[in-house]
């Protein structure tokens, strides 16, 4: 796994803020979809804007 998944999260006082930061603003890996398509994510997008529903992320929320 690339060091954007795997290294610790800037410090924040409390770690679950700081863990929670970490893991939503993590740049996606892919989006699933049906079993022939397409999965790549498109190249910058979050989780935090997948879970938003960004156009350019996908329609499957």
């Amino acid at each position: 796994m690339d060091a954007g998944r795997t290294r610790p999260p800037r410090y924040h006082f409390d770690p679950r803020v700081a863990w929670t930061c970490n893991a939503i603003d993590a740049h996606l890996m892919c989006i699933p979809g049906d079993l022939n398509g397409d999965w790549s994510a498109p190249a910058g997008s979050t989780f935090r804007a997948w879970l938003r529903g960004a156009p350019n992320c996908g329609s499957r929320p």
